[in-house]
């Protein structure tokens, strides 16, 4: 049985400083996870070394001298793992271990945040922006719907402005990056970042006060997010643009409401309606026969003020690009006013239902939306979600309407 957690399992712990924090109790789990979200992303990058933050967060993690071989092998000899993440707004640290050696992750994670990359020197620099260009290789293998990602960011915020870039950053601005200017940003830009952390598991909420102390007298939260002060100008754009792979496909770009639980969950819900539960399902043939071979969907949180919404369509053979987005528009109007929407929503419902609590009963998944949520404020919300009656025809249809918006960009890939 999936574990859905009740406000009252959720003790939210007072400290001082920017940091807040939050445990979810599970007596007698196996294991404990533990997530550190700081309000610091790619939107904070200085200009024209757009990477920094995603760096500085594998700095953290990096094989300094006083790690014993660097974070991740000392989780990982705990019996545990570690990773971490960078957003355009956040950055995420998670980890988790065998439930009896809680005490000893928050006391390393405790210390380990209080690191001021003292150590730091060109050579172990240069061998961790080895480690991003990799990812920035492995990334690249899906070249169009990378580029349809950066030219919507770009065309909303502005060429070369640091929302428009992802949070790895580029190559030549990661060249830029040297240890000098690696160390100033964490002093002050990091250190100003509001934090939440949040553990669950067989935990007590006495056992994470040190760490939550410790977190909160090292970011004093007296920093406002850059996405606040970040204008977006999305307007109805069309670009053609050259197709890598030889095949055709359009990308089509809107921008969504920001990332609070109940817009963005509708959102997801009707993503499931004409996308199929991998989001990649053949568009069903009574909606579009024949044009439209592929639908993707992806939902990329981005601030506080929206988020971006990436549909990909892979033509049919016989059609191209601009016949796809045709079809996939008359299916989207088809779809919102089909007579049996609230049956087709009553049939993806368990699904959805069954995919979101599948994320609650991984501790993981459960910590690192409790860290996002205490950001956004939206901790009520997430908590109690499990527990919302099944939308209605007139919210799902608003949610698909949201892909038919007028500030669409479309790219339309071609040989």
């Amino acid at each position: 049985m999936p574990y859905s957690p009740a406000p009252e399992t959720a003790h939210f712990l007072e400290t001082t400083g920017g940091a807040s924090a939050v445990v979810v109790a599970r007596p007698g789990a196996r294991v404990t996870a533990l997530s550190i979200r700081l309000s610091v992303g790619s939107f904070d990058d200085p200009e024209g070394r757009n990477g920094t933050t995603h760096l500085v967060e594998h700095l953290l993690y990096g094989p300094n001298p006083g790690s014993q071989g660097g974070s991740f092998q000392v989780v990982e000899h705990m019996g545990g793992f570690a990773n971490a993440r960078t957003s355009a707004e956040h950055t995420n640290f998670y980890a988790a271990v065998p439930a009896g050696l809680s005490s000893k992750l928050f006391a390393r994670e405790a210390d380990r945040m209080t690191d001021t990359l003292d150590w730091l020197t060109s050579a172990s620099l240069e061998h961790e922006k080895n480690v991003v260009l990799n990812e920035i290789r492995q990334r690249r293998g899906r070249k169009e719907l990378l580029a349809a990602q950066e030219h919507v960011m770009s065309s909303w915020y502005g060429p070369g402005a640091p929302a428009s870039f992802l949070s790895m950053g580029t190559p030549s601005h990661l060249q830029r990056i040297e240890p000098e200017s690696c160390v100033a940003f964490l002093e002050h830009r990091y250190r100003r970042a509001r934090v939440a952390v949040s553990a669950v598991g067989d935990v007590e909420p006495e056992q994470m006060s040190a760490l939550a102390e410790s977190l909160g007298t090292r970011f004093d939260g007296s920093s406002a997010s850059a996405a606040e002060r970040l204008p977006i100008n999305p307007g109805p754009r069309c670009v053609a643009a050259h197709s890598v792979d030889g095949g055709e496909r359009a990308v089509l770009g809107v921008p969504l409401p920001a990332y609070k639980i109940h817009s963005f969950e509708h959102l997801r819900l009707a993503t499931l309606l004409f996308a199929g539960n991998d989001r990649s399902d053949r568009l069903r043939q009574s909606i579009v026969p024949k044009c439209v071979a592929t639908v993707r969907a992806k939902l990329l949180p981005r601030s506080r003020t929206h988020s971006i919404g990436l549909i990909e369509l892979v033509p049919d053979s016989g059609s191209d690009a601009r016949h796809a987005v045709a079809s996939f528009d008359l299916a989207l109007r088809q779809l919102a006013d089909a007579p049996d929407l609230e049956d087709r929503i009553e049939r993806v419902w368990p699904t959805y239902r069954t995919e979101w609590l599948q994320g609650d009963d991984d501790p993981v998944g459960l910590a690192n939306g409790l860290s996002h949520a205490l950001l956004t404020g939206d901790e009520a919300a997430y908590l109690e979600w499990p527990d919302t009656p099944m939308p209605g025809a007139e919210e799902i249809r608003g949610a698909l309407q949201t892909w038919q918006r007028g500030e669409r960009c479309e790219i339309l890939f071609a040989p």
